[in-house]
């Protein structure tokens, strides 16, 4: 959660700096809202953004496996020439 926080705060103010050099927000929805729908905004991201990798993560693990504990190890034989 902190990772995605940090980029959801580092984007908004990015989109911050961008409204203070060129007098306008790069999407319309931000001109439309307020500052306090801004932060709920960005902070809904955020939690999107960790449940999404939270998400992944888990697919990932039911598809590939988690990782080395409780997995077989399996040992490579030489391929036989013919």
């Amino acid at each position: 959660m902190c990772l995605s926080s940090a980029l959801a705060l580092s984007y908004w103010f990015w989109v911050e700096q961008c409204f203070l050099h060129n007098a306008y927000y790069p999407y319309p929805l931000f001109e439309a809202i307020t500052t306090p729908w801004r932060v709920g905004f960005f902070a809904m991201s955020a939690v999107l953004m960790t449940g999404s990798t939270v998400a992944l993560m888990w697919v990932y693990g039911k598809v590939n496996g988690y990782g080395v504990h409780g997995t077989k190890k399996v040992r490579l034989e030489p391929v036989k020439k013919q």
